[in-house]
This record gives C-alpha cells, structure tokens and sequence, in this order.
C-alpha cells in the first residue's frame, strides 16, 4: 500500500466521538436518577438551572467577543476578565443594598459605569498598548478580583432588600423569575444576533 494513502477515520467512529459528550450527559442523568429518586424532580431541576442563570447570561457576552475576535482564543477574541467584572459587580450591588443604602436607579448606573470602564480598560490594554488579548484580560481579571476583595474585605454580605428577594424567590406558575429572565434575555440576544445591524457585522 502507498505511504501517501491516508486512512479515513470509519464514519461510525467519527459520530460516536462527536456524540461521545452527549452520550456521557445522558448516562450521567440515568445513573444519577438511579442513586436519589429526588434528582429527577422539577424542584432539583428547577435548582440546578436557577444556579446556573448568572453563568449562562455570562456566556451570552463571551460568545459575541469570541465571534468577533476570530477562532483563535489566544490572538483573537477572548475576555478571562468577564467573571471578575461580574463578581465585581456583585460586590458592589450587595454593598449597595446592604450597607450604602443607594437607591436602585443610582445603583444601576453605577453597575453599568464600572462595567464600562472595565471594558475601556480592556479595550486600551489591547488596542492601544497591543497586548494579546488572552494576556491583557487576564491581568485585569486579576487586578478586578483585587479591588473586590478590598471593597468587601472578603467577607460575605448579606442582602435581605425585598427586591432582591423577590427576584430569587418568587416565581410564575411554577416558573422561578430567573428562569424568565434568562429566556427574555436569551430572546434579546438572537434577535440582536439575527435581526440587527449588529449581529451581521
């Protein structure tokens, strides 16, 4: 046989590698279900996804930098910054609520301000001094999870704000409140991706 001939992977091997992942989850689902009659139930279920409603809403931000930065993660697009700015976020919402007593509105622009300069610090670690990307991000994550720690001082706040409280709480026929928030953004982003000037450039 000729040494240029190159073997083809067997077209069943190949679906059963791409699978492969999928095949793992739902195998993990069955044995679980198997150990605890209760992690099947919608209440653990609707747990499990009310957890992961922060890191999703994360996700949607990373996907539009990573599309537009290219496949490349390490010279392209990519922000290890997002969830230090998010944690950041988070501090200063609890403090906020818990100790500054800042009203909503205040807060909210608050929230935003810094997000934006997180951003703009980004941006001017990358465009301006032309750090890599994957480098620039996660100095600043870094340096965003150092300013958190010294405005909470690494301590856990409590937050009782009834705003607050309803929105983790309550919920709409069965349907935890973060859940429908998480499906109204989801619906914002493929309209924004799909339907907008600035998802086709």
């Amino acid at each position: 046989m000729s040494a240029g001939i190159q073997r083809r992977p067997l077209p069943g091997i190949t679906t059963l590698i791409e699978k492969f992942p999928l095949i793992l989850f739902f195998a993990l689902l069955v044995w679980l279900s198997l150990q605890s009659p209760f992690f099947l139930s919608w209440q653990n279920i609707s747990m499990m996804l009310v957890q992961s409603v922060p890191l999703a809403i994360l996700c949607f931000g990373l996907v539009c930098v990573i599309a537009v930065g290219g496949d490349d993660v390490v010279s392209g697009g990519i922000d290890l910054s997002l969830p230090a700015i998010a944690v950041l976020g988070v501090a200063l919402l609890s403090l906020g609520m818990a100790e500054w007593n800042t009203p909503y509105l205040a807060l909210l622009l608050l929230l935003l301000a810094v997000s934006l300069v997180c951003g703009a610090v980004n941006a001017t670690l990358v465009l301006a001094a032309g750090l890599p990307p994957l480098l620039a991000t996660l100095s600043t994550s870094v340096a965003f999870t150092g300013l958190t720690d010294l405005l909470t001082g690494q301590r856990r706040i409590a937050v009782s704000d009834p705003l607050m409280v309803a929105f983790r709480d309550n919920d709409l026929f069965g349907i935890p409140w973060p859940l429908i928030y998480l499906l109204a953004v989801f619906a914002l982003f493929q309209f924004l991706l799909h339907h907008s000037r600035f998802g086709q450039h």
